[in-house]
């Protein structure tokens, strides 16, 4: 049995996930458990004891679990969301786009289907535009039904004709741009997108990531103590955040879960986080810019 641990870095923040008294197969266990996704985990599910446990389950069970695994999707899309938006995107040189569709001009407007296909040539000739343009959107219904788009864009400061020539090419209804000044507004937008992501019904966020995104987005950095060519780094970022003496940077208790029941054969699950990030571990933020003719 062995200790092994997990880092999740971002430019501002670092999630340290550990795991006591694991036996060597552990995070294949893990993974199968839990998916591919379980690296965005926040918290494991309480009833981690009950995974894998042979014999029949009432149908009451099957409905709790199946709530509890849409719950925890829900969770970890919000996550990732957020992670991706203070990853790839900053204040001044971002704007909140909103797209709306006009039943004038569009009679399919509550047709998710349609709706992104219209939204993924939109963002296909604004890329032929713009060199290095980023976007991270949200879908949501409007009172009417009708589906509409928040996107974050990474268009510079005092974009002021370029934002015009935005809003012209999108021609399925009404194109709005926000300007984001300031760290303030930019976080209060990130959250607004995030709850308009999950007030969609489960019937129409079901397989769907429930956020639209571009290539070429940076995603957090992960580290694993198991990992041959991890573990050196793993190790080395690890002991800068034991070692910090800023108070803040300082990893704080989240929360530990056992595994099993026995205290004899225990494994545990401790999670802390720190808000010490490594911004050098992703360079400088893309702003786009016009092609030139």
């Amino acid at each position: 049995m062995s200790d092994e641990f997990k880092l999740e870095i971002t430019p501002r923040s670092t999630r340290i996930t550990i795991w006591n008294n694991v036996d060597k197969d552990f995070s294949k266990k893990f993974h199968d458990s839990f998916g591919k996704h379980s690296s965005n985990l926040s918290a494991p599910p309480l009833d981690m004891v009950d995974v894998g446990n042979e014999g029949s389950v009432d149908e009451e069970k099957k409905k709790e679990t199946k709530f509890n695994n849409y719950k925890l999707r829900r969770k970890i899309r919000a996550n990732t969301f957020k992670t991706l938006a203070y990853i790839n995107f900053n204040a001044p040189n971002c704007y909140l786009l909103t797209l709306t569709f006009d039943e004038r001009k569009s009679s399919k407007c509550k047709d998710l289907n349609y709706c992104h296909r219209c939204f993924k040539k939109y963002m296909y000739e604004l890329r032929k535009l713009y060199d290095d343009l980023l976007y991270l959107g949200v879908f949501a219904k409007q009172k009417n039904d009708n589906w509409h788009y928040h996107v974050l864009i990474n268009l510079p400061e005092n974009s002021t004709a370029e934002l015009k020539e935005v809003r012209d090419l999108w021609k399925r209804g009404i194109a709005h741009t926000r300007t984001l000044y300031d760290w303030d507004d930019f976080s209060t937008r990130v959250d607004y997108c995030v709850k308009n992501m999950l007030d969609n019904p489960k019937e129409d966020a079901q397989g769907r990531n429930g956020y639209l995104r571009s290539h070429g987005l940076k995603d957090k950095v992960v580290l694993k103590s198991w990992n041959e060519n991890e573990i050196d780094d793993a190790y080395r970022y690890l002991s800068d955040l034991i070692s910090s003496e800023v108070d803040s940077e300082k990893p704080k208790h989240l929360y530990t879960i056992s595994f099993e029941d026995d205290p004899e054969i225990s494994s545990f699950i401790s999670q802390y986080m720190s808000k010490k990030g490594f911004p050098e571990l992703f360079g400088d933020m893309k702003v786009a810019r016009k092609f030139l003719n």
